[in-house]
This record gives C-alpha cells, structure tokens and sequence, in this order.
C-alpha cells in the first residue's frame, strides 16, 4: 500500500504467495520469486552451527528456509531443476558468506566453477538468470562470477570499484542492499 508495484524476493517465497497475490486472495504488489536460494554444506544458508549434527534435510521444507543445500555439479543442476520446476523466476547462489551464517566467513566463496556454470546453464535452458550472494570482491570470486555468466550481483556493499566497473562493462546488475543508522 506504499505504491511498490513489483517485489522482487530472494530467498523463500514459493509460488503459493505468488499464486495468492494473482489470483487477489492478497493484496500486494507483483512478486518475483528465487524459490529457495542455493548454497554448499556450511555456506550462507546453512544455519546450523559447529555443534550441531542434525542432518540439513530437516530444515529444507521448513516454512521460512531461505534456502537449500546443494554439494556438486549433480545437487546443483537438481536443485535449480527443483526450483525452477516450483515456480522459480530466477535461481539465487549463496557465492559467499554473509553476516549471519554461523560457519561461513563473509568472505569465504561459496561454490566451485563447475557448479556455477551448472548453475548457469540449468538458468538458460529454462530462459532466466542467476543472481549472486556477493558482499565482496574477493578475487577469486570475482573471476568466477564473471565467466560464469552470473547476472545479478546481490548486495555487493564491499565490492571494489575495479569490481563495480567491470559488472558495469559485462551489463551485470549490482543490487546494493541499502542500510542506514538512526
């Protein structure tokens, strides 16, 4: 009711509230949805902690999971398959840590070349993109989302400017997440 016309979700809606919205059940603006984001074992939507051993499984159909854990070329195609199978618009990678993962450094990198570029091309066979978790430029990352066609860049509060022009010359979009203090 604020005048926002298209949301664009990264990370847990499901096409049930996409559904609801079109069909006026709710009121709300156009909503674009990822599904689930895609991370590893330990990544940035593993939120389990050193200590705990419960399997990653139960947490995967649970109502507010941001995401899944994909390990491999194999579980990555499958779960972009998965998503995109449930209604998702556009797949989102968890390419590094973030604030609050509890075992995944801000700046660690979240999945390999090959799995990016699984990612990518399992994307263009369905005709969407991927967009990318990225807080910083580390420079191995920085290479990997470059040649592996990532689209979208998330966040990307610590990026160098070396970073934000080569996404700039490539037609990548960086989406800044926007904070400030009172």
């Amino acid at each position: 009711m604020r005048g926002f016309t298209t949301v664009r979700d990264l990370g847990g809606e499901d096409e049930g509230l996409v559904m609801a919205l079109n069909e006026g059940t709710i009121v709300g603006p156009r909503l674009i949805i990822c599904g689930k984001a895609l991370s590893q074992t330990g990544g940035h939507t593993d939120y389990r902690g050193r200590l705990n051993r419960r399997p990653v499984d139960y947490y995967a159909d649970k109502l507010g999971t941001l995401g899944r854990i994909c390990d491999g070329v194999d579980e990555v195609r499958k779960a972009c398959r998965e998503e995109i199978m449930a209604g998702a618009q556009f797949i989102k990678t968890m390419a590094n840590g973030g604030v609050s993962s509890p075992t995944d450094l801000i700046a660690n990198l979240g999945f390999s070349r090959e799995e990016l570029l699984a990612a990518v091309e399992e994307v263009e066979n369905a005709q969407i993109y991927v967009s990318a978790h990225l807080f910083t430029s580390t420079r191995p990352f920085a290479g990997l989302w470059r040649e592996c066609g990532v689209k979208s860049i998330e966040h990307g509060n610590l990026i160098t400017p070396q970073t934000a022009r080569f996404a700039k010359d490539r037609g990548t979009f960086v989406v800044p997440t926007t904070s400030y203090t009172s």
